[in-house]
């Protein structure tokens, strides 16, 4: 009986067995049937992939109690005790008391670990060519790469924090490309330039 494999190829076992000595030619409406079957795998693919990234950007979204934030060996600052942390489509808003911090977030759930990127508004001082500290700063979008594990109720988020950029000497060396890269962590683990985020979700 002749093998699923060799049946949509329209090669039987024996040829596929003498290939080397043997050149078979494919029927044209096998090899139509074939490629259909290919682009349908790659289809199915997709769309998990798709549905995946759907997934995970709706089941983070919601509000967060902070369980814990370390950062190697300095003590986590004290307003983050109590603090929430509000996720929407676009946006981690941590919040202390009455204040919100709003941060612009892309996910990438394809890789493992998962991934997530952070825009962390900073504002740098600019320095005059003479060297005199000007009054005007400039605000700028610093990214910073991460990893993420959501379980249910259950988020840990991971990232690298460089270091902060330093006062410039004009506007041009304050572009985002010119500051210090983060670099993802591959592992959940809090460093000294690396921050480690524990957080579950509310009821």
């Amino acid at each position: 009986m002749r093998s699923c494999l060799a049946g949509i190829c329209g090669v039987t076992p024996h040829v596929a067995k003498h290939d080397a000595e043997r050149r078979a030619t494919l029927n044209p409406r096998h090899y139509g049937l074939a490629v259909c079957l290919a682009f349908t795998v790659a289809s199915i693919g997709l769309a998990a992939s798709a549905s995946l990234q759907a997934d995970d950007a709706k089941s983070i979204q919601g509000t967060w109690q902070v369980v814990s934030l370390s950062k190697g060996s300095s003590p986590p600052p004290k307003e983050y005790a109590n603090a929430k942390m509000r996720i929407t489509a676009d946006k981690l808003i941590m919040i202390t008391g009455d204040k919100e911090e709003p941060i612009k977030y892309r996910l990438n759930p394809k890789t493992n670990p998962k991934e997530i990127d952070l825009f962390v508004p900073r504002k740098i001082a600019v320095i005059k060519k003479d060297g005199a500290k000007d009054k005007e700063t400039t605000t700028l979008d610093v990214l910073l790469r991460g990893i993420y594990e959501l379980n249910g109720d259950e988020l840990m988020i991971c990232f690298h924090t460089p270091p902060r950029p330093a006062p410039t000497k004009d506007k041009i060396a304050s572009k985002p490309e010119q500051q210090p890269e983060s670099v993802r962590p591959k592992a959940f683990k809090s460093a000294e330039d690396t921050v480690l985020l524990v957080l579950k979700r509310t009821k």
